[in-house]
């Protein structure tokens, strides 16, 4: 384990449990079309793919123990908000936003409808440009390059709420918080599903 000021440590074990949620979620868009279509005769294992979804909720979790930790090492540093967002900004907007330019101006040069087809529409730019996808989500308008990047979303509005929480709160009143809240989501999302108010909306929220 290595690490510097301000720097997540390095856990090698993490970085098989990225591998692995990578894994997850590739296997899940490449294989995912033959688990629906294939019958339960020739479908054998692969149906284990359909599960690859939830390769996302283990890169959330592993986001929000290493940001966690970077947060409580920082407390009591002057710059503690400023090293932290700006080392965020630096590492995904400029990249983040470079490839939203290719995305949505690109296609509109080149004039080809099955080059359009592959984007967002146009008009929907502005809710992912301030990372409210997620949300943009629920109105269907979703394309096939745009589609993934709800999680980016949800990531950076977890950046905007948790160094507050981290800042006010001691270790042991942090850790309290978190089971709380891991109480009211769960209840939450069971009250959601049993309704069916939001369907694949509650993988898709914030707040869910």
């Amino acid at each position: 384990m290595t690490g510097g000021a301000g720097v997540a440590p390095r856990i090698a074990a993490l970085d098989g449990l990225r591998g692995c949620a990578v894994l997850m979620v590739l296997f899940y868009h490449f294989m995912g079309p033959f688990t629906d279509t294939a019958d339960f005769a020739t479908k054998g294992g692969l149906w284990v793919f359909s599960f690859g979804w939830t390769g996302v909720d283990l890169f959330f979790v592993l986001s929000g123990f290493l940001i966690t930790g970077i947060l409580f090492d920082a407390k009591g540093s002057e710059r503690y908000f400023r090293t932290f967002y700006m080392r965020r900004i630096l590492r995904i907007v400029p990249l983040y936003y470079a490839a939203l330019a290719l995305i949505f101006f690109v296609p509109r040069f080149i004039a080809s409808p099955t080059a359009l087809r592959f984007t967002a529409p146009f008009s929907d730019q502005i809710w992912y440009w301030l990372y409210l996808q997620n949300f943009h989500r629920l109105r269907g308008a979703v394309g096939l390059v745009t589609g993934h990047l709800w999680s980016l979303a949800i990531e950076e509005q977890f950046y905007l709420v948790w160094p507050l929480v981290i800042l006010v709160l001691s270790r042991r009143r942090a850790l309290q918080f978190c089971e709380a809240l891991v109480v009211a989501l769960a209840i939450r999302v069971v009250w959601v599903l049993v309704l069916g108010e939001l369907g694949w909306g509650i993988f898709w929220m914030t707040h869910t």
